[in-house]
């Protein structure tokens, strides 16, 4: 830690600790007094030869302080109100996360995504080596081909049950019982233009395999040098178009485009057929990006099962392989469950206007009282709530995309297959896009709820540690962030350079700047560095350690640690001041208060021992039958003094005829926020001179009251004595 910081930090701590000490000091100089004060009461009830009653011993004075009571009434009023919007806030998300699990259905989900990636991914022996390869063992074109015809089509086109006899026709096709497939599958690939090599030197063109090379594609081949013209076999005799599709229903403005070639559900015509593509070099220099397409149908679950065999060309000659599958429900709402889940819907949606609607009038309020019109959002909390109804709309437009997604409805269903209705296959592309930035945008509103929440626990100060300690450092973490970026960026040029070559995971900037991220969580393996590049894994392993490791993790956590003594200093502060009351409470007990305040309509059938409040100066009330805060804030905002906040209770009384305030609904309202004032703990500012003058007034003071509560008990005894006549 920074010496200034643990400076600041070692004096706050002590600072507190000084306060914490003071305040116990004077807790048992109060309570010694109270206990002193029950003495001389008894004593004086004795020479008057009456009995000292203990229970009768309430702590008053004839000083009161009139903002404690204010400042106490506004901090719990404001605690409400925001326990009321984190209800309502609770329910709202509550019924939101219920809606997005049932749509998700991850368990039907996973089961059919970890099952067909399982049967899909199988093993088969290539008829060369006699090996035994899966998908992700492929290397080459040819190996890509053999693994197509004697490892995909056999695993898609099942013709056998499990007794070898043939499946009927309306229930071939079945993968492990329930998953029939549509109609066979497409290949699709785009490729790209042929280009002069630009080797500096003609005389290397001589050496070029085809006479010229191919410029690179990006983004799945869609971007950069794609070649859109025809091309023709390798006997010259077929030509194969480019083409643009239109996936799903005709006007459904989803596209897919390339190169494809489409399989019937025939295993014997689908062998035939990729051999035939086999001996055209279907798949040949210029190929940059190839995907396999089936989809399965599971009535069980009522869903599609996507299928995606994705193959990368690289330039170098090799390819990526990689696996896509994606679990589509054929319908939306197909039972009672999804028309329970729409009414869900409906209610979020409803909810959601209705916070749209607040936050604009509050928005426009604030805006006109201010006289500033971006004023509500100079507040970090109006700014995350707002950019979350904003997501909360995107997900709600994506949901309605997803729902008239033309590529699931209509389509035409019979014994032997689905198609859609330009007679085609059935293709979820878009569809398959749209849910993962659905769930995606969604997994992004969970998070924003997460802090939205964490702002709410203000309510507590106990569990407002968390909040507040973000909102002391974030400010200060946040301009740190700019020096881990660019450390992190420098040393993932480094492990760029010196490793991209050898190692794949850091040939890519996506890939190398994950695991330089990862390498700062202790993730890091020397050994493989070492074996790609002895010199330069200590060039960069030794910095880097020291850097990030020893350095930047420990400001970090410096950081936050300043943001803790921060809240804590904020909080010792809160315990030194006029709602130290309300620091105090646990959650629990707010919870409690705020269940027992809301039977106020039906108090005659709570429990008696509910209705009992105990104040700390020793009085009992009744929690329903005191002042409301309202009350209390009618009756006392216009006596506040804030330069001058303790007064004279007789005073008071005075000042208050006007509105007709009954004594005893008074005494409760400083009875129950402890806002009596013992002269002895007035503080001022003073001389020595004015101290000792200030105590002599006092002393005085306290033999007036003496005095006072003394010729009150005689005049109670002449009462006694003399009764009043009729």
């Amino acid at each position: 830690m920074p010496r200034g910081r643990a400076r600041a930090a070692g004096a706050a701590a002590a600072e507190g600790a000084r306060n914490r000490a003071r305040a116990a000091e004077k807790e048992r100089e109060k309570l010694r007094r109270r206990e002193l004060r029950k003495q001389l009461k008894r004593q004086r009830m004795e020479e008057l030869g009456e009995d000292f009653v203990e229970e009768e011993d309430i702590e008053r004075f004839e000083l009161c302080n009139i903002v404690k009571v204010l400042d106490v009434v506004r901090e719990k009023k404001k605690n409400s109100k925001m326990a009321f919007s984190l209800m309502r806030y609770v329910v709202f998300i509550g019924i939101y996360l219920f809606v997005v699990i049932t749509q998700r259905n991850a368990w039907d989900a996973e089961s059919m995504y970890g099952a067909l990636g399982d049967y899909m991914t199988g093993a088969y022996r290539d008829p060369t080596s006699l090996e035994l390869l899966s998908f992700g063992d492929l290397t080459t074109t040819g190996e890509l081909w053999d693994w197509m015809e004697n490892g995909l089509v056999p695993l898609l086109y099942v013709e056998q049950q499990t007794n070898y006899e043939p499946y009927p026709l309306w229930k071939d096709h079945t993968l492990m019982r329930f998953n029939r497939v549509t109609t066979g599958f497409r290949i699709a690939q785009r490729r790209s233009k042929r280009e002069n090599c630009n080797l500096g030197n003609t005389k290397w063109d001589n050496f070029v395999p085809f006479g010229s090379c191919h410029a690179r594609t990006y983004s799945q081949s869609l971007l950069g040098s794609v070649d859109r013209e025809p091309f023709f076999s390798a006997d010259a005799k077929t030509e194969y178009i480019y083409e643009t599709v239109e996936v799903g229903l005709p006007g459904s403005g989803s596209f897919d485009v390339g190169y494809f070639q489409y399989f019937d559900l025939n295993q014997t015509f689908a062998k035939e057929k990729l051999r035939e593509l086999k001996r055209q070099r279907w798949l040949n220099e210029g190929t940059q990006w190839c995907r396999i397409e089936a989809v399965v149908y599971n009535p069980n679950l009522g869903a599609f099962g996507v299928l995606q065999f994705v193959m990368d060309f690289d330039n170098s000659g090799f390819f990526k392989t990689r696996f896509n599958k994606e679990v589509i429900n054929a319908a939306n709402y197909a039972n009672y469950v999804d028309a329970a889940r729409a009414a869900l819907e409906f209610v979020v949606v409803l909810l959601w206007g209705t916070y749209v609607l607040g936050v604009t009038t509050s928005a426009i309020v604030l805006a006109k009282l201010e006289k500033k019109t971006w004023v509500y959002f100079q507040d970090p909390i109006n700014c995350l709530f707002t950019g979350q109804l904003v997501v909360f709309a995107l997900i709600g437009g994506l949901w309605v995309t997803i729902v008239n997604d033309p590529s699931r409805s209509n389509l035409i269903v019979d014994r032997t297959q689905i198609l859609d209705k330009s007679q085609g296959p059935p293709s979820f592309t878009s569809s398959v896009l749209l849910n993962q930035a659905y769930y995606i945008a969604n997994g992004l509103n969970i998070l924003l709820a997460v802090f939205r929440l964490l702002s709410f626990f203000r309510v507590n100060h106990n569990l407002s540690m968390l909040t507040d300690t973000l909102g002391f450092m974030i400010g200060e973490l946040f301009q740190f962030g700019f020096v881990l970026l660019t450390l992190l960026v420098a040393f993932m040029l480094m492990t760029h350079i010196y490793f991209g070559q050898y190692l794949s995971q850091f040939s890519s900037l996506d890939d190398n700047f994950q695991n330089v991220f990862e390498f700062l969580f202790s993730q890091a393996d020397f050994f493989i560095l070492a074996e790609a590049d002895f010199v330069a894994a200590y060039v960069f392993f030794i910095p880097f350690t020291f850097i990030m490791v020893f350095v930047v993790s420990n400001i970090t956590i410096a950081i936050i640690l300043d943001g803790y003594t921060a809240m804590q200093a904020r909080m010792e502060q809160l315990m030194m001041s006029n709602i130290k009351v309300v620091v105090e409470l646990s959650f629990l007990t707010q919870v409690w208060h705020g269940f027992v305040r809301s039977l106020q309509p039906i108090k005659r059938v709570v429990p008696k021992s509910w209705s009992v409040l105990e104040t700390p100066n020793g009085a009992v009330l009744d929690r329903f039958t005191v002042p409301s805060r309202r009350e209390v804030l009618e009756i006392l905002t216009d006596q506040a003094d804030y330069d001058n906040p303790v007064t004279v209770f007789s005073i008071l009384k005075e000042n208050l005829k006007d509105k007709n305030v009954d004594d005893d609904r008074l005494l409760s309202i400083f009875d129950r926020y402890d806002a009596w004032v013992d002269p002895i703990d007035i503080e001022p500012d003073m001389s020595e001179l004015q101290i000792k003058q200030f105590t002599i007034l006092k002393q005085s003071i306290y033999t007036i009251m003496a005095d006072q509560k003394r010729i009150d008990a005689k005049i109670n005894t002449l009462v006694e004595i003399f009764p009043t006549l009729p």
